[in-house]
This record gives C-alpha cells, sequence and structure tokens, in this order.
C-alpha cells in the first residue's frame, strides 16, 4: 500500500474569515467576564443577540441610504467592517493592539463625542441605541463597534450612554490606564473630576476587562467610594488608579 507523507492539505485550502478571530475574542472576553453557570445557553444567547445586532444595523442601514445620492453612499463606513473592538489592560500584549481594525478616534474626536453625547441626553443616563447609532455614524464610528459595545454591556433598547462612550474610547487605547486618563481629562473641569461620573465608568471598564484583578478592583472601587464630596482632584484619583500600573 502506498503511503502518502505529504501534507493532508496545503495552507491555501484552509481559508479563516478575517472576522472569525475578533468574533472569537469578544465572545471568550464575555464568557470569563459574566461567568455563566451554563456556558451554552449563554452562548446561544450571546450569539443570538449579536446575530440580531448586526441585522438591525443592516436594515437601518439600507433605509438610511435610500434617502441619499451615490456619491455619499460611498463615503459611509461598511458596518460588517472588522473591528478588534476591546477593553485592554496593562499586560495585554502590545503587537496585538497595534494590529487593531478599529477606527482610532483622537482624544478631540472622543471629547466632541462626548459633548454630544452629554447634550443630547439633557441630564439624562440613558439614550435609545437607535439615537446612538446615528450619533456614532456621525463620529466615524463603526456599527460593527456600536454592535461589539452594547454586547459588552449588554444593553437592549436603551444605552447608558457614558457606559457606551467609555467603551468607544477603550477601543481607541492601547490600555486600561490610558483609557482612564483620557476619560478623566475630557470629563473633568481642570483639576476637579466628577466622583460619581469617574466611579461608574472606572467601576464598569475594570468589570468589563477580562484581563484585570479582582483584588486591584476591589482596591480600586473602595477607595472611590469612600471619597466624600462631589469631585475628586486629579492627582488624588491618579494616586488611586497608580495600582493599575503595577500589574
Amino acid at each position: 500500500m502506498r503511503i502518502y507523507n505529504g501534507p493532508i492539505y496545503c495552507i491555501e485550502q484552509v481559508r479563516i474569515p478575517p472576522e472569525l478571530p475578533d468574533i472569537m475574542k469578544n465572545y471568550a472576553k464575555h464568557i470569563i467576564r459574566t461567568q455563566p453557570d451554563d456556558v451554552i445557553i449563554e452562548s446561544y444567547e450571546y450569539f443570538k443577540r449579536l446575530n440580531k445586532l448586526r441585522n438591525s444595523s443592516i436594515d437601518e442601514k439600507e433605509d438610511s441610504l435610500k434617502d441619499i445620492d451615490f456619491n455619499k453612499q460611498t463615503n459611509h463606513n461598511n458596518i460588517l467592517d472588522n473591528s478588534n473592538f476591546s477593553i485592554n489592560s496593562e499586560n495585554h500584549d502590545a503587537a496585538q493592539n497595534k494590529n487593531k481594525k478599529m477606527i482610532q478616534l483622537s482624544p478631540l474626536e472622543l471629547e466632541s463625542f462626548y459633548e454630544r453625547l452629554l447634550d443630547y441626553s439633557n441630564g439624562n443616563e440613558i439614550i435609545l441605541i437607535s439615537d446612538i447609532r446615528n450619533m456614532s455614524e456621525d463620529a466615524n464610528i463603526s456599527q460593527n463597534d456600536v454592535n461589539e459595545a452594547i454586547v459588552v454591556g449588554s444593553w437592549e433598547n436603551e444605552v447608558e450612554w457614558i457606559k457606551f462612550w467609555s467603551l468607544i474610547v477603550a477601543g481607541s487605547c492601547n490600555n486600561l490606564m490610558s483609557t482612564l486618563k483620557i476619560i478623566i481629562n475630557i470629563i473633568g473641569d481642570d483639576n476637579l473630576i466628577p466622583l460619581n461620573k469617574i466611579t461608574t465608568v472606572t467601576k464598569f471598564l475594570l468589570e468589563s476587562d477580562p484581563n484585570s484583578n479582582e483584588n486591584t478592583n476591589k482596591t480600586i472601587i473602595s477607595a472611590l467610594n469612600e471619597r466624600e464630596g462631589d469631585v475628586i482632584e486629579k492627582e488624588q484619583l491618579y494616586d488611586i488608579l497608580s495600582i493599575l500600573q503595577n500589574n
């Protein structure tokens, strides 16, 4: 009998869908973060929700394109473009960060997006997802990144806009500390930072980051909760967050 010693298949025959690595990475992070009792059921719900979000964004996109001319259509981002949306901790591999496909927003663009969300919310913590989509598209944020942020936040029809925005900031940064620094500089007034707002955002990002240390998270949140008053000085806040740089 002839024995074939060559490769069973060559690399050209194996085509990995370009979006698969990002999908599986975000799925794994979700499972690690939520720690479900039944992984199978949670996995089903996760992909069902992600599919629903993507389908709804496609429908909304097609409806909006009916009202604009062809030249404007070509300027819109493809909502199925790959993104590498993630919360990145300090120990996240730097090489991976360099390969992120998500459109990187500058601090100025992130601040502009924050101001728009703040004005639109009119003092409310919640904004409809449909409105979030429209504002995100105007801010050059792909619908794919919006979908992934919605999945991370486990939102349905409405979004806690400050948390959503913090995820968009995270997608434009290399690690958790740099994310928080940008957030602090944007939401603060000179040297004073709104205590309740930064506590909410910090807790949310720490809990959303599967690479973060549980003891570190507890230390930071406890220190913020012990603070009194409506604001905290930037230097004092950095002292509390400095533990992130040691992990």
